[in-house]
């Protein structure tokens, strides 16, 4: 099947390398960045592209752009089907990447609609095996599960409320844990403090997950009520930033730790 990529980004690239690697023929990658498009495209053995006008004939249009994005790009690709048959199928069907945005989005009769969300971290320059990553899926099309199996043995179906409780959840594991990281990272380095010394400590909080609930292994001074040790961490910010952070997650961690004890 022949596949239009429109975006040119961290999961544009490693979606596209999957479907490469599967048997598919990415024959377009459209891109506002005409660089990054031309990139990707060499990589995909497909065109690279800028104008909309010129979109490529295809069974499958991957939107692959930022969130606040996609809505404009599914107004496009309704104008410019208007316009001309660009497709090779019927009912092509169009699949985007995002978690946080409902499926209605898509809604169109002059394709099939799907969401294709790798549950991952990805950057282009880094490489990635996808065949383990979480691949969630939501859309009537068979062929959704098709694609997203061919890349995946971890593929799940959910609707839109579930995929944005799961976004939520991502962002705390992932994105907010290493802000967490790099706060820790700073202070190290404004102390002249080996910041390996704590990586001992940041694998064994990781790899106690596997074996009870978070809410079960907090330690620290918060969770023991150390006033204290609290008080003392405080008085040794300059950041006022980093010292919100550290007064609203001990607060929360206090206020967790008090529901789950009712």
């Amino acid at each position: 099947m022949k596949i239009v990529i429109i975006g040119s980004g961290n999961i544009a690239t490693h979606i596209g390398k999957a479907f490469l690697h599967n048997g598919f023929e990415v024959v377009q990658v459209i891109s506002r960045n005409k660089n990054h498009a031309k990139i990707l495209a060499e990589k995909l053995n497909g065109e690279a592209e800028t104008d909309f006008n010129k979109i490529a004939k295809a069974d499958i249009y991957l939107i692959a752009v930022n969130d606040s994005q996609i809505e404009n790009v599914v107004k496009k690709l309704n104008r410019f089907f208007e316009v001309k048959t660009l497709t090779t199928a019927a009912r092509p069907l169009v699949i985007y990447t995002a978690a946080s945005v409902s499926i209605n989005v898509l809604e169109n009769e002059k394709w099939n609609s799907g969401v294709l969300y790798p549950l991952q971290s990805l950057k282009k320059e880094v490489d990635a095996d996808l065949k383990n990553v979480p691949f969630i899926i939501s859309g009537k099309s068979k062929l959704i599960k098709e694609i997203a199996t061919s890349i995946s043995i971890n593929v799940i179906e959910m609707n839109d409320a579930q995929r944005l409780a799961l976004h939520v959840s991502a962002v705390f594991v992932n994105n907010f844990t290493n802000h967490l990281v790099a706060i820790a990272q700073e202070i190290c380095e404004a102390e002249k403090i080996d910041f390996k010394l704590l990586q001992p400590l940041l694998k064994e909080t990781f790899e106690r997950l596997e074996k009870m609930p978070a809410a079960e292994s907090q330690t620290g001074p918060a969770i023991r009520g150390d006033e204290n040790t609290i008080q003392n961490h405080l008085r040794f910010f300059s950041n006022p930033t980093f010292k919100k952070v550290y007064k609203e997650l001990t607060f929360s961690i206090q206020q967790n730790a008090r529901f789950h004890s009712k």
